[in-house]
């Protein structure tokens, strides 16, 4: 019976080594999709579908060198948020950014109950595997769709949000 217990306590601890390691982790990707729920919208004006629901997704393809987002911005000169959708191509100064920023997020939970922030999902595609993930802001809840709680997402979440014109740009 001892044997057996040290078995399961090595399968375990295998298991929990392979689920520890982040798709990407030294910062390669193919594709990268990082996506915000909720938190404490702008205001936006009645009919707009910038609301607490909206997905706001950016993506980057490192093939391409391309980024592409869907978004609510706030538009000052409007006072109110307005849907912001485009794309461009990045620079290697950039990708390389997206990439560091990349390695500091870790599989991982804090155990945090957080409120008001945003729910941030990253799926991330190396080697035609996809790794799916969740910010550990909210890590008192069961993660959403089988993710992996990750700890350390904001930098790479603020990185992405910068490249992505104001509007003003759009």
């Amino acid at each position: 019976m001892a044997l057996l217990a040290v078995a399961l306590v090595s399968l375990d601890a295998c298991d929990q080594a392979v689920s520890n390691d982040l798709v990407g982790q030294d910062g390669t990707f193919q594709s990268l999709s990082l996506a915000a729920t909720g938190g404490m919208p702008w205001p936006s004006r009645d009919g707009n579908e910038c609301n607490a629901s909206y997905q706001n997704v950016v993506s980057v393809d490192a093939a391409s060198s391309s980024i592409t987002w869907d978004t609510c911005q706030y538009d000052s000169a409007q006072s109110h948020t307005i849907v912001a959708r485009g794309s461009r191509t990045t620079t290697l100064a950039e990708l390389e950014t997206i990439r560091q920023a990349l390695r500091a997020v870790q599989v991982g939970n804090h155990g945090y109950c957080g409120a008001d922030k945003a729910s941030v999902t990253l799926d991330i595609w190396v080697g035609g595997f996809l790794g799916r993930y969740v910010d550990d802001f909210y890590g008192c809840h069961p993660p959403v769709d089988g993710r992996t709680f990750v700890m350390n997402i904001d930098q790479l979440e603020y990185t992405l949000w910068a490249l992505v014109p104001s509007p003003a740009v759009v």
